[in-house]
């Protein structure tokens, strides 16, 4: 009996238990009613598109063409409304029925300043597509070309890069895809000027970048019908103090993936399994089990060499390099910016003869000679030097993936092997 009345008692209180939770929430359920409203903006205006979400669950709506929404909410739950460009507003539901909300701009992006032809204006004035990248985002990738620089940071900018060699890495840019069967360059205005060369300018020396796109790209006529990219490079503020700045860089490129080639011994033992399979005598085969040994031990060099042709052809690295210095300032009648920076970026293949190097020199001065004239002068030095060897880099390396491990690059008199790759030795072809 004792037992009973503790198993039962204990029964009583897990019901108990189980049930408080459920008693609770019912208790805590707040029924759910339909909030209706409109989304305007400060002058009255309709919004239409706005989100209008409900905090903590996945329940929401978008206000119609009318700026008109209705959601399902219970008291106490928040409504969030969000739209573009305009600060998001949080409005708790106590009782109301319907709820009316006036989204104010978000005044900083609406007042930024941006390159729109030859002259700027607010964001707030610009209807058309245009989105802008400053100089600390450019700086931020240590690369030798400004077209790679912009890769994901322009939405709109598709950047492709198909060749790493120095001085021919310079991406392709097209904007919002390709538009013609020709060319699809968009057209590349620098300080104003047309047709410069994007990625002979350093990229220190880049105060922003533009990409007009749509009717913004207008302006320009029939060269802006693949979209324009606008160029601003620093110039000197007035008021300024003299500041001078130095960047350094050195940076080690190296091959993301090279192919990974048989050895002597392997090549060897496959060319013998694939004869055998053919029925090719023993005699008559063109490596004997005797070669493989030789192969192996590496005590024949002359006639019996391992090469690793890719190991003696790159690089584990190449190297880049830059340097950068400028000095600029200003005062109320005259302001300044000079700058002088150099690039240099090496080869990846070993006695490489293929290099590049750039030199650029900048200064521009603004004087102001009274209230209605101010002169300006603008000088820029780019000095570019390739060199590369006789023969294409992707050659080259096509060399050294055919040539067989069984042929040497050295002889052990240290003079060059035989050409057997299109009769040209790789480890001597990258050379000058």
């Amino acid at each position: 009996m004792k037992n009973y009345f503790i198993v039962s008692l204990t029964m009583i209180l897990l019901l108990l238990t189980n049930s408080f939770p459920l008693l609770l929430s019912a208790q805590n359920t707040q029924p759910v009613k339909l909030v209706t409203g409109q989304v305007t903006d400060a002058g009255g205006a309709p919004l239409p598109g706005v989100n209008i979400s409900v905090k903590g669950t996945n329940r929401g709506t978008v206000s119609d063409q009318s700026g008109k929404y209705q959601v399902n909410v219970s008291d106490g739950n928040m409504l969030v409304f969000s739209f573009v460009n305009y600060s998001p507003t949080e409005i708790t539901v106590q009782g109301q029925a319907t709820i009316d909300v006036k989204l104010t701009p978000e005044v900083n992006s609406l007042s930024d300043v941006v390159v729109v032809g030859y002259g700027t204006q607010k964001k707030v004035n610009v209807i058309g597509s245009v989105v802008t990248v400053g100089s600390k985002e450019l700086t931020a990738s240590p690369v030798s070309s400004i077209s790679n620089a912009i890769a994901g940071r322009l939405p709109g900018a598709v950047v492709q890069q198909s060749n790493g060699e120095p001085g021919k890495d310079g991406a392709t840019i097209l904007i919002r895809g390709m538009a013609t069967l020709g060319n699809n360059e968009p057209l590349v205005v620098i300080d104003g000027i047309l047709g410069r060369d994007l990625n002979s300018i350093n990229a220190n020396d880049v105060e922003s970048i533009s990409i007009l796109k749509d009717a913004s790209a207008a302006i320009y006529g029939a060269r802006a019908a693949n979209g324009v990219i606008l160029v601003t490079t620093k110039r000197g503020k007035e008021g300024a103090a003299v500041t001078v700045n130095y960047n350094f860089y050195q940076g080690f490129l190296a091959p993301t993936a090279l192919p990974r080639m048989a050895d002597a011994v392997t090549y060897a033992q496959m060319i013998r399994e694939m004869q055998q399979y053919n029925g090719v005598a023993e005699a008559n085969m063109k490596f004997s089990v005797a070669d493989i040994e030789k192969y192996k031990s590496g005590a024949s060099p002359w006639t019996h060499p391992n090469t690793d042709w890719l190991g003696t052809s790159f690089d584990k690295h190449s190297q880049t390099s830059s340097h950068y210095v400028s000095v600029n300032g200003g005062s109320k009648s005259v302001n300044y910016y000079i700058s002088f920076g150099t690039q240099h970026d090496g080869g990846i293949f070993k006695n490489s003869s293929t290099s590049f190097s750039r030199f650029n020199v900048k200064a521009a001065v603004d004087a102001k000679v009274n209230e209605y004239l101010t002169l300006g002068l603008d000088i820029t030095g780019i000095q570019e030097s390739r060199l590369y060897p006789s023969v294409d880099a992707g050659f080259n390396l096509d060399g050294a993936i055919k040539s067989l491990p069984t042929s040497p690059a050295y002889y052990p008199n240290g003079l060059p092997g035989p050409d057997i790759a299109y009769g040209q030795n790789p480890v001597v072809t990258v050379t000058d």
